[in-house]
């Protein structure tokens, strides 16, 4: 009898990819050869049209409408709203409102690294389907509720210096509306200076994950100061070798309609796809990472290098990296906040509209985001265009499917599906802020 097994073609269709938010649909296919015959990444969520309903809006209700597009990274929609508004109106905020505003960012951004971690990434390698079945065994309980009072932190930090958990109201165009409480903050401090301490916990979590082989170095992509962490106010900085202002973004990152997705698909140079977020973030800003974050990279992963060559599943090292560093410059914004806040910067009059256009990059949590408003000279919206992080990626996903296919041959359909949902679970899909405008050609 011979013991030769007859390889099969892989088909793997995913119809609603679990875990993501938003509508997504994947599909794989290869011959027993391993020759990949067919792959997609099907972005069916439907189009919103976002920059379409913004033209003819005032200049104070486009920010906030922007807040809109996702309940989950509301913070930076409404920074790059109003830090876009502030280019075309040629206003520069003062240092405390930048101060808070990159708070406002942290506090989402540190939650995000906890909800990406435990909730979204953690389940598949831990042989699960939820973080609810995290919660029901005994032995890993603790590790839940860790994550739940980590979040709730985060939570509570956006809350006090946006004046809620979701949509900010506090932020608004050369000012702050009011300022943070500032009897909140030695509690604050008091619970930032615990979760330090789980941060190492965290680090110690992800490295003890045992993520798939599979990977493959492409570009990438983020805002990059050479004086701190950039989340805003940054060039746009490729470790293809060009670091631009946003205005040279469409110069730069060119895109196209694919038939199978309501998002576009981005790409550098001659169509290559790139990644952004945190592996992004990571190594291009390693220097400006806090003294801690730097150290827990080189204690489990090795320094900078380790999170490119090891892309996509270093996601979540670069999250936890990310935590401790979130955590560590929030107890700094704080400590310097405690000293005393101004109150004249909320004093100051609501902004006079001129004609102009600004363009703005920030770093939300899944990475890149960019902006450009083009007011006329009443304020109102002559033109407006959003890119998100998943927009800028997507494409990249795609081809990791591409370059995935060859490694599944010989795999049951069960296991080729779950590489592939892994793999696709690294881009943490926000695919209803990717979608929000498409030209139909007839």
């Amino acid at each position: 009898m011979s013991n030769v097994t007859t390889k099969k073609e892989v088909n793997v269709f995913i119809d609603y990819l679990a875990r993501c938010e938003g509508e997504t649909a994947l599909r794989l296919n290869v011959d027993a050869d391993g020759e990949v015959r067919h792959y997609e990444v099907k972005l069916f969520e439907p189009p919103r049209f976002f920059e379409g309903f913004l033209v003819g809006r005032k200049w104070y209700d486009a920010y906030e409408v922007c807040s809109r597009i996702c309940g989950i990274c509301s913070v930076p929609h409404v920074i790059s709203g109003v830090e876009a508004t502030e280019k075309a109106f040629d206003i520069k905020p003062g240092k405390q409102t930048v101060m808070l505003r990159k708070l406002a960012n942290l506090s989402e951004l540190n939650m995000n690294c906890i909800v990406r971690i435990y909730i979204l990434g953690g389940p598949d390698f831990l042989g699960v389907n939820s973080v609810m079945d995290i919660a029901a065994n005994p032995a890993t309980l603790d590790v839940v509720k860790m994550a739940l009072k980590l979040k709730r932190l985060g939570n509570d930090l956006t809350d006090f210096c946006t004046g809620r958990e979701t949509h900010p109201v506090g932020i608004d165009v050369g000012r702050m509306l009011k300022l943070p409480d500032k009897h909140k903050i030695e509690p604050l401090l008091e619970r930032l200076k615990e979760a330090k301490e789980d941060a190492w916990k965290v680090a110690e979590f992800v490295a003890s994950l045992k993520v798939p082989a599979y990977k493959r170095r492409v570009p990438l992509l983020a805002i990059h100061r050479e004086d701190g962490y950039a989340l805003n106010y940054g060039k746009i900085k490729s470790t293809s070798g060009f670091e631009v202002t946003p205005y040279k973004h469409d110069e730069y990152i060119s895109h196209k309609h694919v038939k199978q997705s309501n998002a576009l698909f981005y790409s550098i140079g001659e169509g290559q796809s790139f990644m952004v977020g945190p592996i992004a973030r990571v190594v291009l800003s390693f220097d400006q990472l806090s003294p801690d974050a730097q150290k827990m990279a080189r204690k489990y992963w090795g320094g900078p290098e380790w999170f490119h060559e090891n892309m996509p599943f270093s996601v979540y090292a670069a999250h936890a990296v990310e935590y401790m560093h979130t955590t560590d410059e929030m107890i700094s914004i704080l400590e310097k906040l405690k000293a005393g806040m101004d109150e004249s910067e909320i004093m100051k009059e609501k902004a006079i509209p001129q004609k102009g256009q600004g363009f703005i990059c920030t770093e939300a949590p899944r990475g890149l985001l960019y902006y450009t408003f083009k007011f006329d000279e009443n304020g109102d919206v002559q033109f407006a265009d959003i890119v998100t992080p998943t927009a800028h990626h997507v494409h990249n996903l795609e081809q990791d499917l591409k370059h995935l296919g060859p490694s599944l041959v010989g795999m049951s359909e069960k296991d080729a599906t779950m590489q592939v949902e892994l793999v696709a679970r690294c881009y943490d899909l926000c695919c209803s802020c990717s979608v929000h405008c498409v030209t139909i050609k007839k």
